[in-house]
């Protein structure tokens, strides 16, 4: 198989794992698998390692859990400013 992009092909470091837990935004609902952020980011010492030798195993074999790919998206009303 010939690879297009080899630099979207590498292992994700610790680093890279760590930095994307950091930047999670905190305060929102829980998606379909119903595990909220804070869950992953205040646990991130025990997860973190988990969660990075999770995501270079499913990246060497190529797998990617149709799961992941749904969500939730909630239409909330704003109220009408009128001047």
């Amino acid at each position: 198989m010939k690879i297009m992009f080899e630099e979207l092909d590498l292992s994700f470091s610790l680093e890279d794992n760590n930095k994307g837990i950091s930047e999670l935004n905190l305060g929102k609902y829980g998606g379909p698998d119903k595990i909220i952020n804070e869950f992953i980011y205040y646990g991130k010492d025990i997860f973190g390692t988990i969660l990075h030798s999770l995501f270079n195993k499913l990246l060497q074999i190529g797998y990617f859990p149709n799961s992941w790919s749904k969500g939730y998206i909630v239409p909330i009303h704003k109220k009408r400013i009128t001047k």
